[in-house]
């Protein structure tokens, strides 16, 4: 909806979300009610019916993801193989995943040097307006880790480290891999912001991975973000958790800070999780 002289008043959306023009003293009263991070966390838990026991060591699950819109959801990768999808009901479909933790005989392969050139640079090596590869602040960093490095593995587990380190744990949202570096905390978008700008920035092909991941504190699925690596062979390390093997929990959901923004919408609050063994 749109007036004459070009003032947007409402925008539909897929998935039924819109936008309606507002004045700025309505858009921003949010009232009495004050809804935190931490209460979001809790709204969008997914609780199986079995606990999970140490989910940090865990290399293998069985589970099925039922409530979702359609067929095709869960992607696939070396970690995850969607097993089996089935419509349950008019409008919602189930699908029955394996997942495993990233194998330790992968150290014993042959790693790319870096800086990597062979995959496509704008998409995996380039800027964002999330990820700043440019920036100097990213780019001292980046090259202060990576000295003497030439193992594309090692340059990455270093950069992990250093993210875990050095970056607070909190429910803190951060807009930018510049944003994480200079205020030093934040939550898991935080820390794979600034890990993807650090590692593009030190020639390491790498992809944001948002999903969701078992969590002993709420005893729940919660959602969750995490990067994957291009060394030779994609890898996925978790700089929230300080996992260089990411643990069989992490369920990708989809990848790319450039991938359809509302693909994730189409899980949260709608799905369940069954694990099977």
């Amino acid at each position: 909806w749109v007036t004459t002289d070009g003032i947007v008043l409402r925008e539909e959306f897929h998935d039924g979300f819109k936008s309606v023009l507002e004045t700025e003293p309505v858009a921003t009263d949010l009232g009495e009610e004050v809804f935190p991070v931490s209460s979001f966390i809790k709204w969008s838990l997914i609780r199986p019916e079995h606990e999970i026991v140490r989910p940090r060591n865990l290399e293998r699950i069985k589970l099925t993801i039922s409530g979702m819109s359609s067929s095709d959801l869960i992607p696939k990768d070396h970690r995850q193989n969607v097993l089996m999808t089935k419509k349950i009901t008019k409008d919602a479909y189930a699908s029955t995943i394996m997942i495993e933790s990233e194998l330790p005989s992968f150290e014993k392969t042959a790693h790319f040097p870096v800086p990597i050139k062979d995959l496509d640079r704008d998409r995996l090596l380039g800027p964002s307006p999330e990820v700043q590869v440019n920036h100097p602040e990213i780019l001292n960093l980046s090259s202060l880790l990576a000295e003497g490095q030439t193992d594309s593995w090692r340059l990455a587990r270093i950069i992990n480290r250093w993210v875990y380190d050095n970056m607070e744990k909190s429910l803190v949202d951060t807009v930018t891999a510049v944003d994480a570096l200079r205020e030093r905390r934040g939550e898991c978008q935080s820390h794979t912001y600034l890990f993807t700008a650090l590692a593009r920035a030190a020639g390491i092909p790498t992809k944001i991975v948002n999903g969701l991941v078992y969590s002993e504190d709420y005893g729940s699925f919660v959602y969750h973000a995490w990067p994957e690596v291009f060394v030779g062979q994609w890898r996925a390390l978790d700089p929230t958790l300080g996992q260089d093997r990411v643990d069989a929990t992490h369920i990708k959901l989809t990848e790319n800070e450039r991938e359809d923004p509302f693909k994730l919408m189409k899980f949260i609050g709608q799905i369940g999780i069954e694990i099977i063994e």
